[in-house]
């Protein structure tokens, strides 16, 4: 499945993304611009950063989706 997370590289975020990796889960994870965007060695997600406030620019980064 595939997996929007946000915060993932945060505290908490960084176990829920080993449990997705563990669980064979696609993973894009968005950061903000002054989050360290380094993942867990383990987890392949892809580091994408924006706003979750900023509807406007998650629109663009994934058209067709609802966020």
């Amino acid at each position: 499945m595939n997996v929007f997370v946000t915060g993932g590289t945060g505290f908490i975020g960084q176990y829920v993304l080993k449990r997705l990796a563990e669980s064979g889960h696609s993973m894009r994870c968005l950061v903000r611009k002054a989050s360290d965007t380094s993942t867990p060695k383990e987890v392949d997600a892809e580091i994408v950063v924006g706003d979750v406030t900023d509807r406007a620019s998650l629109k663009r980064r994934w058209p067709g989706q609802t966020p």
